[in-house]
């Protein structure tokens, strides 16, 4: 039995050690799947994949910890309604808490331009495009009168919220996105049109 705890011990001891030498940071990103600490900085990539739980549950773990900085990377060319919503609703909890920051790079579509309107700093690289398009709505099941009137104004209430983030977070009027958002098409933007229409803070070149 001595012997059998002894050899126990022996290969422990490894694991213990390692335990007892991470830095804080790697102890932090041992518990975080979504986010990546470096130095005193969370970094988040943003895609059409990014899970809204997901990033609430990190946030409040980055909330106990010294962090207080948050960059969102983001490539995305938006997706649910629902989901993106459920994403501006967890950034708005969280900015009284970080420093928050949003890089845009390569597409910001959709409904990933009110999640990146949210965002207090702002940056874009030089390539970097936006989209506006319509709320669409594609709902399974819809049989009936009663249900596609139901859905009819559920969109018009998003289209609200959606025109609603853009016109308190850029430089264009309520006028002008209902030009974008109630007509059909998708708009594209360079980042020089993004940055004069108040998307965009400043262009890393």
């Amino acid at each position: 039995m001595k012997k059998l705890l002894i050899v126990l011990s022996i290969l422990l001891v490894p694991f213990v050690v390692f335990s007892q030498d991470q830095t804080p940071n790697e102890k932090l990103n041992s518990q975080l799947s979504s986010f990546q600490v470096i130095e005193k900085t969370a970094y988040l990539s943003i895609t059409n994949y990014s899970s809204d739980f997901q990033l609430y549950k990190e946030f409040i773990i980055l909330r106990t910890s010294r962090i207080k900085k948050v960059v969102l990377y983001m490539n995305c060319g938006g997706g649910s309604v629902i989901d993106f919503l459920s994403f501006i609703n967890v950034l708005n909890i969280n900015k009284p808490h970080f420093e928050i920051t949003a890089i845009a790079s390569g597409i910001v579509a959709s409904m990933a331009v009110p999640l990146y309107l949210v965002v207090p700093e702002r940056y874009a690289t030089r390539d970097t495009i936006f989209m506006l398009h319509p709320i669409k709505g594609m709902f399974r099941g819809m049989e009936n009168v009663m249900d596609m009137e139901t859905i009819a104004l559920l969109i018009k209430n998003w289209t609200k919220r959606y025109n609603d983030i853009i016109v308190d977070n850029s430089n264009l009027t309520q006028e002008q996105v209902d030009g974008y958002l109630l007509t059909a098409g998708d708009k594209y933007f360079t980042v020089d049109e993004a940055v004069e229409m108040g998307f965009v803070h400043k262009i890393i070149q």
